[in-house]
């Protein structure tokens, strides 16, 4: 009888070898609340006019309101002091606004509660001499699937716990930084520019005067900028802006030139902007309490202000559309539609994740999952 023998890669269309968010052994694991981009209601209430001895009774919500009385002279600063504070000494109001006096006939109000929205109204007699708008509206935050890159933003309000989410552009800060040139026959001028851990170098003749020269250096540095390293040199008159296309994305420049004359080439930052880096926390692991609850999906999600379970270092299953090679680089994406997903090639939201690495895919040649492993995130 003939032996058959059977490989893994013969029925890696049928078998799944782990899921979305599984951990591949035991690593460093973080918690981080999903909070992002949660938004609190913000509305102002203006005082138009008031009258004498009069009543205003503001609601905020459904079954919380403060009423204030004026004075005889009743004038609308004195209506807009008087909700202030009453909104502040109210221990019901105060659990739901913080109240502000923005101007002197205008209080502003800002929720407690991102993500929940509230009805302010005013009734009374007079109650058109209030005059109520939302300024922000709520907005709940997004829940993080499995598998997905995780950052923080800030904590929690008791101090103890870190807030964040997907790592979506919106949350991010491009980085912009400024070089002035000043002309300078038979200058050169030289730029080094350093992205994820690789450093780029740049000489630029002088170039008949310092708006000309400006021109010449941005076009060197575009030209001979790496594809997907995505930091563009534009020009503004004799100044060369440098800025991170995507969000994110943390340059570092230094600068010098052939006559050691700093004046002729002087580097200032416009916009510090994001590290995403800095802000990462890993990767969204997955748990028993959370799987598939989007219906027709078979990767589970956090919900919205829950609790996630972050992977800090390591191995791990994640989703991908791609077809993944063993050591092939690792993107995260910081686009609104997939954001927090991981890829192995470059892409207009797409930061490269240094020391991170492709280790094998998954269930079939065309994507499904695969295992990336990535270094331990700086905390």
């Amino acid at each position: 009888m003939d032996l058959v023998t059977i490989r893994g890669a013969d029925v890696r269309q049928r078998m799944i070898q782990g899921a979305v968010g599984m951990s591949v052994g035991s690593w460093l694991m973080l918690a981080l609340v999903a909070s992002l981009p949660a938004a609190a209601q913000v509305t102002t209430i203006q005082a138009t006019t008031a009258h004498s001895s009069s009543d205003y009774t503001v609601n905020l919500g459904d079954d919380v309101s403060v009423t204030v009385t004026t004075d005889s002279s009743g004038t609308a600063g004195e209506l807009a002091t008087l909700i202030n504070a009453a909104i502040n000494a109210d221990p019901m109001a105060y659990s739901l606004f913080t109240a502000e006096l923005t101007a002197s006939d205008t209080v502003t109000i800002t929720a407690k509660r991102p993500g929940e929205t509230y009805t302010v109204s005013a009734s009374g007699t007079y109650s058109s001499d209030l005059s109520i708008s939302d300024t922000t509206s709520a907005d709940e935050a997004d829940t993080v699937p499995f598998g997905r890159a995780v950052i923080a933003t800030g904590l929690s309000d008791d101090g103890i716990e870190e807030t964040g989410g997907l790592p979506k552009a919106a949350a991010l800060t491009a980085r912009v930084m400024n070089l002035a040139v000043v002309y300078a026959a038979n200058e050169i001028y030289q730029v080094s520019i350093t992205v994820a851990g690789k450093t780029y170098n740049f000489n630029c003749p002088a170039d008949t005067d310092s708006a000309t020269t400006a021109t010449r250096l941005a076009a060197i540095i575009n030209d001979r900028m790496p594809a997907g390293v995505t930091v563009d040199a534009t020009v503004d008159t004799a100044n060369v802006i440098l800025r991170a296309e995507v969000a994110g994305l943390w340059f570092e420049v230094t600068c010098s030139n052939s006559s050691a004359t700093e004046t002729r080439l002087v580097l200032t930052t416009t916009t510090e902007g994001s590290d995403l880096f800095k802000l990462l926390r890993g990767v969204s692991a997955e748990t028993y309490a959370n799987q598939a609850l989007v219906s027709g999906s078979s990767i589970g999600e956090y919900q919205a202000n829950e609790t996630v379970r972050v992977q800090a270092e390591g191995l791990i299953w994640v989703e991908t559309s791609q077809t993944i090679s063993q050591n092939d680089p690792v993107y995260i994406d910081v686009g609104t539609t997939n954001a927090g997903k991981f890829y192995n090639s470059s892409g207009s939201n797409r930061i490269l994740w240094p020391g991170a690495r492709w280790v094998r895919p998954g269930r079939s040649s065309s994507g499904d999952i695969a295992q990336l492993s990535f270094p331990r995130v700086t905390v």
